[in-house]
């Protein structure tokens, strides 16, 4: 693990949390937190179930817990599968400077997502974080 802070720019596909939650709750019924009321009991345990699922299936993605900003005070977290990312110093959650198209490679894991979770509608996205 490194010792500083990153921005990461990242691109991938984003369920919403209803779909996702619904899926989860569908291969996991015993899992308590998916069932409570708020949405960030839900929210946790739908990143770590989605991240176990996608190491054991050996799809080449990463679950961000990601801000999604339309500005920057108006934002939303959500989770993104994440097909690919650069260190990005520039951009900010609000400020995208390069955009990323999808590509052949993200089309091909998004295949294998919808295999995984059904036949949920995934949004393709782009966001900045920070991570050690």
């Amino acid at each position: 693990m490194s010792g500083y802070l990153r921005s990461l720019r990242g691109a991938g596909y984003m369920p919403s949390h209803e779909d996702l939650l619904r899926v989860l709750r569908e291969k996991f019924p015993g899992e308590v937190k998916l069932h409570r009321d708020t949405y960030l009991d839900q929210h946790s345990r739908c990143i770590m179930l989605s991240a176990s699922l996608i190491r054991s299936n050996h799809i080449a993605t990463e679950v961000w817990a990601a801000l999604i900003s339309r500005s920057r005070s108006e934002k939303d977290e959500k989770i993104i599968f994440i097909t690919k990312y650069v260190e990005d110093y520039e951009s900010k959650p609000w400020d995208i400077k390069r955009e990323w198209p999808e590509d052949e490679k993200d089309l091909v894991v998004k295949k294998r997502l919808l295999q995984l979770f059904g036949n949920i509608p995934l949004q393709w996205m782009q966001t900045v974080i920070e991570k050690y």
